[in-house]
């Protein structure tokens, strides 16, 4: 025979019942929760973008953004010292002297070939046929390279030897070696000077 629920339970039966009914699977589970039905905004991303090109302005673009690179350093934007210059002019003297001496033989080999006379007579007579205005300058400078390669050479060679390598030696040898190879370059223009002008005067 089947279970009959007594009065007194009845109610109780009832309102568990209704409980039930009322109650859904979520409020069973977990709490209620609340979610957010909008979705979030995503952030704002900035893009590099490049300027649009056509093949004509690609060159100019180019040069334009060369102009902005910056540049390694260059030789004008230092200010010249007595230990530069005076490093230079040791180079250059020396090459003038160097290349002097493999041209003059050059020349002196492949002149009669060339239909005139290269040797130490026709230089003579060339040199003598000067003016002076013209042949006094021109004998200091050559004097002059002589001069400054041989007395600077020699304080390359104190350099070596570890003897006046501070800055205030090297400055006062470099202003001793500009005073020495000039006065050298006018004892070397003014020899002989005297006896040529005089000969000059006594055959005109």
């Amino acid at each position: 025979m089947p279970f009959l629920p007594s009065r007194a339970a009845a109610p109780a039966h009832r309102l568990s019942t209704l409980c039930l009914k009322q109650a859904t699977p979520s409020s069973l589970i977990a709490p209620r929760v609340a979610f957010q039905r909008t979705p979030p905004r995503p952030a704002a991303l900035h893009t590099a973008r490049s300027p649009r090109t056509n093949p004509n302005s690609a060159p100019s673009l180019l040069a334009a953004q060369r102009l902005r690179r910056p540049l390694t350093p260059h030789l004008s934007i230092y200010r010249p010292q007595m230990t530069s210059v005076l490093s230079v002019l040791e180079r250059l003297t020396g090459l003038a002297l160097s290349g002097t001496l493999y041209l003059f033989p050059m020349v002196y080999l492949t002149s009669p070939s060339l239909g005139f006379e290269v040797s130490a007579t026709s230089v003579a007579a060339a040199v003598g046929g000067m003016s002076p205005w013209v042949k006094m300058p021109v004998k200091f400078v050559i004097s002059w390279v002589f001069a400054f390669h041989g007395f600077n050479a020699l304080r390359f060679l104190a350099w070596k030897s570890a003897w006046g390598i501070t800055n205030r030696q090297v400055a006062r040898s470099g202003w001793v070696i500009i005073g020495a190879s000039i006065a050298g370059a006018a004892a070397l223009t003014g020899l002989g000077s005297e006896t040529v002008l005089s000969a000059e005067e006594s055959g005109d």
